[in-house]
């Protein structure tokens, strides 16, 4: 196709030799676009960006059995002798 133009632009044929010239004026003006733009950064990156996952903070070290029913422990004292006193009642 592109052969056939250039052929008929060589005949002389004015619409194919004007299409020639607005053909290779769009690819330069194309170019020159591309690199005027690239001076404020890349214009195509040539691969997607990567995924950047972050690293998250260790976590708390996690309370053993033993440490569980202690904690247990001294939380029904405290509520039993809250009860016994009528401290936790309701507010009634």
């Amino acid at each position: 196709m592109v052969a056939q133009r250039y052929r008929r632009s060589r005949q002389g044929d004015p619409l194919a030799r004007l299409l020639q010239t607005v053909e290779r004026q769009t690819d330069t003006m194309c170019r020159a676009m591309e690199a005027m733009a690239q001076s404020f950064g890349p214009v195509r990156p040539a691969q997607t960006p990567p995924i950047v996952i972050e690293e998250r903070e260790p976590k708390a070290p996690e309370m053993q059995p033993g440490e569980i029913v202690q904690n247990l422990g001294a939380l029904a004292k405290v509520l039993g002798e809250a009860f016994k006193n009528g401290s936790a009642g309701g507010g009634g």
